[in-house]
């Protein structure tokens, strides 16, 4: 049962970037299932905290009985951007490492009512959280083609961007477009060359990143997150496309040298202190072994700092 809910990515990894202290008081911001959590409270003590944040109902509910036999997990329903709020609620002032996965699960994939995937035909939904009132509906039929066009250029890097944006206007015209196979139609008919299913994969990252705010939640939470977590404790992130990866590492390197002096000058005299030690100079990839066993793992890069 457990694992048909998500299979943890570089879950050994993750552990050794995150758990410097068993005792520790740890956040992570995306439970999903529990998987990456069931392994990390295996390598913790009884006396440190995992709290386990999600906005998915369905992942709380999954989490909190697969992780029942662990008595110092505190599950919190939000969106991990909340994370300083659902600390002060806890009255907990800082924490000793904070985790994210942002890949989305195989059981949010597998389920055709959630709408995150081509492969099975369903609403177009792709909301992360039931409780918000915007899903991919509404953005395909609401958003102009103009804007279609810079969510499927942007989020997906979509070559056919402005067609399958103009194929969607004329065809909303005549009803609304509400299932998975209504748009995968029309994105056949915008692509010209080369098998579609890759514009459809990115066509469908495209308006799960935009209905969710992906990438601004991660860039807002990441500079959020440097007030939240003491000297010494560690930020891991699992990232699964490029987009996403370019936020992590850029945030990475900018707080590990925030020097803004110019070039020339010989030495700095801005006084910007470096906030973060990186620990991965490359990201972090799954072996051979973990890619054949979960072929979602292949795209997955970690990267992990220590804050300072």
């Amino acid at each position: 049962m457990h694992k048909s809910y998500h299979i943890p990515v570089l879950r050994e990894e993750v552990a050794r970037y995150l758990l410097h202290k068993n005792d520790g008081i740890y956040v992570d911001g995306t439970l999903g299932g529990g998987g990456h959590a069931e392994y990390l409270l295996g390598q913790l003590n009884s006396n440190a905290c995992y709290i386990g944040i999600d906005q998915d109902s369905d992942a709380i509910t999954f989490a909190r009985n697969r992780l029942s036999h662990y008595q110092n997990v505190i599950f919190e329903q939000s969106n991990f951007k909340d994370t300083h709020s659902v600390l002060g609620k806890l009255n907990i002032h800082y924490i000793d490492g904070f985790f994210l996965d942002l890949g989305i699960s195989s059981h949010q994939i597998e389920n055709p009512m959630r709408g995150f995937t081509y492969m099975n035909d369903g609403p177009l939904d792709m909301r992360m959280d039931q409780r918000q009132s915007s899903s991919a509906y509404n953005l395909l039929n609401e958003s102009s083609e103009t804007d279609l066009k810079t969510i499927f250029r942007d989020f997906g890097e979509e070559r056919y961007a402005g067609r399958i944006a103009q194929r969607i206007s004329r065809a909303r015209e005549k009803q609304p477009i509400q299932t998975s196979k209504q748009l995968c139609r029309i994105i056949d008919e915008a692509v010209s060359k080369g098998p579609p299913i890759k514009s459809y994969a990115r066509i469908f990252q495209a308006l799960r990143i935009a209905v969710n705010a992906e990438l601004t939640i991660l860039d807002s939470t990441l500079k959020n997150c440097l007030t939240f977590i003491r000297n010494e404790g560690r930020l891991v992130i699992i990232t699964y496309h490029s987009l996403e990866d370019r936020i992590v590492k850029s945030f990475l390197k900018q707080q590990e040298n925030p020097c803004v002096c110019p070039p020339e000058f010989p030495h700095c005299v801005c006084g910007s202190k470096p906030r973060v030690k990186i620990l991965t100079k490359r990201p972090v990839k799954a072996n051979e072994n973990e890619i054949r066993l979960n072929a979602r793992a292949r795209s997955a890069h970690l990267r992990a700092g220590e804050i300072l």
